[in-house]
């Protein structure tokens, strides 16, 4: 009994988890990034700077953690 309040307690106090909203761009790079490949592998692939690439992997990095406004 005095432990399921407890859990019951706990559940109460997390937060909702959010879902991040993702660029259509960003899931792309993530999902490449996911697979190994390193950012002048995937600006090639998609025809970008490498520091394009970076900058969305950044930002999806940015939002995943729960940073972004």
């Amino acid at each position: 009994m005095i432990i399921n309040a407890r859990i019951a307690g706990v559940a109460r106090t997390k937060p909702l988890p959010v879902s991040p909203k993702l660029s259509n761009r960003e899931i792309e790079v993530l999902s490449l990034v996911a697979r190994g490949e390193i950012s002048s592998e995937i600006a090639r692939k998609l025809c970008l700077s490498r520091r394009t690439i970076d900058f969305h992997t950044d930002n999806a990095r940015i939002k995943l953690r729960g940073d972004a406004a």
